[in-house]
C-alpha cells in the first residue's frame, strides 16, 4: 500500500512539474507567432489614384441590401489566406502597422481589424462582390479569388487633390476581400480622408457599372493575423492557461483523498 502510495505521489509531482513548464513554452510559440506576422504597414500621402473605368459590380454606396453579386470567375480548392481573420487587439498588436492619423487609423479608417463581412456602424451593411468587380483595383484583386464586401458611406468623401490643387466631392466605398481581416469604418477626420484619397495604392477613383459618376474605392484589406496595439494577449490563450494551471491541483486534491 505504501508503495503505490508513494508512486502515485511521484507521478502527480512530474506531471505538476510538467503542466508549470507549458506556459513558458506556450509564451515562445505565441511570440513566434508574432514575430512571423511583423510586416511593413502603409503610409498616408502620394499621388492620386486616378481614374478608371470598366466593368465592376455595383457595390454598398447605392444599396443597403445584404444580397451578393455572382459576376467574375472565382478560384476552386481550399482558401489561400492563413490566420485568423477575426482581428481585433492584442499587446504589442502584429502585421501592418497603423499608417493614418499619426498611428491610429488603418488604410480603411477603423483603429482595430475586424473580419470581413461584419456590419459595421456608421456604414451601409456590407455587400458581396464577385471577384470580376475587382479588377478595376489591382491592389484588392490580388486578395479576391473569393470576391470583396463593399461597405458604402453614407456620405462624400470631401479632400483636396495634391496633384491637381482640386477640393474634390465623390460618393465613397471601402472593399475588404472575403475571408481576410478588414479594416473599413466610418471616419470623418480631414487630415484622415486627404491621406487616403491621394494614396494611390489605397484608393482609386473608378467609374462603377450603372453609375453616372466617378467613386472613390478604399482598399480596407488587412491580411489575416492582424491585430491593433493597446490590447490583451489572454482570450483563449489565457482560458488555456488557466485550465494547464488548475489541472495539477485536481490531482493533487484527487491524491490526498486518496491517501485519507
Amino acid at each position: 500500500m505504501r508503495l503505490l502510495q508513494s508512486i502515485f505521489y511521484l507521478i502527480t509531482l512530474f506531471t505538476l512539474g510538467q503542466a508549470l513548464a507549458l506556459p513558458g513554452s506556450i509564451n515562445d510559440i505565441t511570440e513566434a507567432s508574432k514575430q512571423l506576422f511583423k510586416r511593413k504597414g502603409g503610409g498616408g500621402g502620394g499621388g492620386r489614384g486616378g481614374g478608371s473605368s470598366g466593368g465592376s459590380s455595383r457595390g454598398g454606396s447605392s444599396s443597403s441590401s445584404s444580397s451578393s453579386s455572382s459576376s467574375g470567375s472565382s478560384s476552386s480548392g481550399g482558401r489561400t489566406s492563413s490566420g485568423s481573420s477575426t482581428g481585433g487587439s492584442t499587446r504589442a498588436g502584429s502585421g501592418p502597422t497603423r499608417g493614418y492619423g499619426n498611428g491610429r487609423y488603418y488604410g480603411g479608417g477603423a483603429a482595430a481589424p475586424y473580419s470581413a463581412g461584419a456590419t459595421r456602424g456608421g456604414l451601409r451593411t456590407p455587400v458581396l462582390l464577385g471577384a470580376g468587380a475587382l479588377l478595376v483595383f489591382p491592389a484588392i484583386a490580388a486578395y479576391g479569388a473569393y470576391g470583396a464586401y463593399s461597405y458604402g458611406y453614407p456620405y462624400y468623401w470631401n479632400y483636396r487633390n495634391q496633384t491637381s490643387g482640386q477640393n474634390e466631392s465623390h460618393p465613397a466605398q471601402c472593399w475588404c476581400a472575403r475571408y481576410y481581416s478588414c479594416s473599413c469604418d466610418e471616419n470623418n477626420e480631414t487630415e484622415y480622408q486627404n491621406n487616403v484619397a491621394n494614396n494611390a495604392s489605397q484608393a482609386k477613383l473608378v467609374r462603377l457599372e450603372g453609375d453616372d459618376n466617378d467613386t472613390l474605392v478604399i482598399d480596407g484589406t488587412l491580411p489575416n493575423g492582424t491585430t491593433a496595439p493597446g490590447g490583451s494577449d489572454s482570450g483563449a490563450m489565457g482560458s488555456a492557461l488557466e485550465m494547464v494551471g488548475y489541472w495539477p491541483m485536481v490531482a493533487i486534491a484527487l491524491a490526498t483523498a486518496y491517501v485519507l
